[in-house]
């Protein structure tokens, strides 16, 4: 049985069907394992080292590595075995271990070529020639063309070699200039492998690594399920080492994504233990950004009341913290849920005390925020009646908009209907083309139902009947394929 198990490992191998074999051999080892015969001892040798290999092949040098021990109880004159327990030991990063292991072997074959290349690549290594010294140095004066070319080099390198360990960080470090160059589909597949190299290592904190860094760059190609998936997978992994810091960025992220998904629940659970972490390690910034996530996962769920509570309090923490930026963006937030309660008059003043901190901040673009924020108090104004202030601020606003290119269409549509409702029925048409446009772009079905809806009205209330009436067609059939705001159309 045994033989029949190890040929048919073979056949596998030499197919490329690693797994499969693996399997084979281990199955083979089982029928063996009593056999203390001359000839059980060599096919248990025979099978150590076919397996050994296997799992060198799939990226497991630790693996390999108990392979190989146990071949050289065997044998421990096996130069096999010898040269396969050299390379999981450089696998792992275990340099010295693995140069005894070749020497040894040369020692027993000096001409074997592939030994005196494995040695060559050791001794590179032991003399600092694989280090990434000089790769971060590029990263940090953002050379990051030639880092990545370096970093794929050395991993191209390592992983010929099977030196797992340093491929594992070249690939993260790669991972994170890709990112930087905004290349975030070549980052996600670096921390990929990163995560494959940590897990094939049995490194359970470098994997979690990877994993933290895959999740941020799904997070920004909007891959919110693959992120959560991520999270997941770390959130299981959290044992007694794992830092409470590190813990509390992780349900951080992990609800972040939630929220993304529109998973609200979950997303409220896991940033409440995010939230509860920072608390009790006295971590203002940390506390500041989870009661800002609360309240942002709250607002989108429409529970205005605690979203306001939570805004408020990541206010008063920021301002603690000295952080006018921050203090800006929340007393905005706070603005925009007085603007969704209807409560004008308050968000008005709201916006008005953003504009002013603003005011006070040293950075770069804060007019172009201070505008936005005049268009905010704008559109308030709109919807308090208060034409003679709005409309040369919204009139402003479009007008900026038209010139640098609106992106997004939730804005443009509310900047067209604050205009519209003010008879500025040019400047609204031009705010909801733009918005169409956009949605059409972005493949938003529903948004592109709503902004031919809002150019209908405009247009039925400019008495352009026949246009008006083919863009409510137009939005019908957009809201029927998303199956939404049908009765409305």
């Amino acid at each position: 049985r045994a033989l029949a198990e190890k040929k048919e490992g073979n056949e596998h191998f030499k197919e490329g069907k690693v797994e499969a074999a693996l399997k084979c051999y281990q199955r083979a080892l089982n029928a063996v394992s009593c056999d203390l015969s001359k000839a059980g001892s060599e096919m248990r040798l025979s099978c150590h080292l076919n397996a050994a290999l296997c799992l060198l092949k799939l990226e497991k040098p630790k693996g390999a590595l108990q392979e190989c021990n146990l071949a050289l109880r065997i044998d421990g004159r096996a130069t096999k075995a010898l040269f396969r327990r050299s390379k999981a030991y450089v696998g792992l990063g275990e340099y010295n271990k693995a140069k005894e292991d070749v020497d040894r072997l040369l020692e027993l074959e000096p001409q074997d070529e592939e030994g005196k290349e494995l040695s060559s690549f050791i001794s590179n290594v032991l003399k600092g020639y694989m280090n990434f010294n000089d790769t971060i140095q590029l990263l940090s004066h953002g050379d990051l063309v030639m880092a990545s070319q370096n970093l794929e080099n050395i991993s191209s390198t390592a992983s010929r070699i099977g030196a797992f360990k340093v491929a594992a960080h070249a690939e993260s470090y790669r991972g994170i200039a890709m990112q930087m160059q905004n290349k975030l589909e070549e980052a996600a597949t670096c921390h990929r492998r990163h995560a494959k190299l940590a897990e094939g290592l049995g490194d359970k904190s470098e994997k979690m690594r990877a994993l933290s860094n895959l999740g941020s760059v799904y997070q920004m190609l909007g891959k919110s399920k693959e992120a959560v998936e991520c999270y997941e997978q770390q959130v299981e992994a959290v044992d007694e080492e794992t830092s409470k810091m590190d813990v509390c960025s992780l349900h951080g992220n992990l609800g972040i994504s939630y929220r993304a998904l529109g998973e609200y629940e979950k997303s409220l659970e896991s940033l409440t233990i995010s939230l509860q972490i920072a608390i009790a390690l006295g971590e203002k910034e940390s506390e500041a950004k989870g009661y800002s996530h609360v309240a942002s996962t709250h607002f989108e769920s429409g529970d205005l009341h605690h979203a306001l509570i939570a805004f408020r309090k990541s206010f008063e923490l920021f301002k603690e913290l000295g952080d006018l930026v921050a203090c800006a963006q929340e007393k905005e937030r706070i603005a925009n849920v007085l603007h969704r309660q209807g409560e004008m008059e308050k968000a008005i003043a709201e916006f008005g005390e953003a504009r002013e901190i603003l005011r006070g901040c040293k950075c770069e673009d804060v007019q172009q925020e201070i505008d936005r924020l005049d268009g905010m108090i704008g559109i308030c104004q709109a919807a308090l009646g208060q034409t003679e202030e709005a409309l040369p601020v919204l009139t402003k606003m479009a007008e900026r908009r038209e010139e640098e290119g609106g992106e997004e269409h939730a804005s443009e549509r509310v900047l067209g209907i604050a205009l519209q409702s003010m008879e500025a029925t040019q400047s609204a048409l031009r705010c909801h083309s733009r918005q169409l446009q956009e949605c059409v772009r972005t493949e938003d079905v529903r948004g592109q139902a709503e902004a031919h809806a809002d150019i209908g009205l405009l247009l039925s209330s400019m008495g352009h009947s026949l246009p008006a009436a083919r863009c409510f067609l137009q939005a019908l059939e957009c809201a029927w394929k998303s199956r939404d705001i049908v009765q409305e159309c």
